[in-house]
């Protein structure tokens, strides 16, 4: 083979190589696969954190804690997937910015109303579902579970908005800091206070709650108004 014949095949592949390296470089850098990354990344980090923190707080926390905070969850959990009439859900679908920001109102509206709607109901009926679910002597806890699933609620739809907005970045991010302050709040309220399972719920709660605030500092001004004017419409 001439020499030349090796430095064209040679260039070739070169060639070659250079390309495939700039389809795959373009590939990587598309927005779907970007944003998936992210939420992965974000994934992969909460999980990492709470199995490596797991050991010390099964020496916090006894079996019967994650036992009536596990109940505290699922109630809670129960109610705030149907508090939203999943509307939620539809936040994605509409191509127009109005009408995504309509299904936003009407979501926190159904929120709302069913947090006012259930909560003088848990506490009105807070002795016989002590005896139901065997929450002995914690009726005083009925309450929170209804204020737990408004927070969820609107923490799930405030998620499904960033999403909409394409802030997967800042979406991972704010998991990230929530799952943190879980796991801070969970030693403080358990090592410290000794708390119990109160300081199991008080932890999430709490988490969801610092979850919300950050979730206004990312999402748009405007909204952050819109969703204060239709709280305060309720009440005018």
């Amino acid at each position: 083979m001439r020499i030349s014949d090796t430095i064209r095949i040679n260039n070739n592949l070169a060639l070659r190589l250079t390309l495939l390296k700039q389809k795959i470089g373009n590939q990587l850098r598309h927005p779907l696969i970007l944003n998936s990354a992210r939420i992965f990344t974000g994934n992969i980090l909460i999980q990492a954190v709470s199995f490596l923190t797991l050991p010390v707080f099964t020496r916090i926390y006894h079996p019967e804690d994650y036992g009536l905070w596990g109940l505290f969850i699922f109630l809670s959990g129960l109610i705030a997937v149907v508090s939203c009439l999943r509307y939620e859900l539809s936040v994605m679908i509409p191509e127009s910015e109005n009408e995504a920001a309509v299904l936003v109102k009407v979501a926190k509206t159904n929120n709302l109303y069913t947090f006012l709607l259930l909560t003088p109901v848990f506490i009105a009926f807070a002795g016989i579902i002590e005896r139901l679910l065997h929450f002995s002597g914690l009726s005083w806890l009925m309450f929170l579970i209804p204020l737990h699933a408004y927070n969820s609620a609107f923490n799930s739809l405030a998620a499904q908005w960033a999403s909409r907005k394409k802030k997967f970045r800042q979406l991972s991010v704010l998991r990230v800091i929530q799952s943190i302050s879980n796991i801070v709040l969970s030693f403080v309220f358990g090592y410290y206070l000794r708390w119990e399972f109160k300081g199991l719920i008080f932890a999430t709660m709490l988490s969801v709650v610092i979850g919300n605030i950050f979730y206004f500092l990312f999402i748009k001004i405007t909204y952050i108004i819109c969703f204060i004017n239709c709280h305060l419409k309720l009440f005018i």
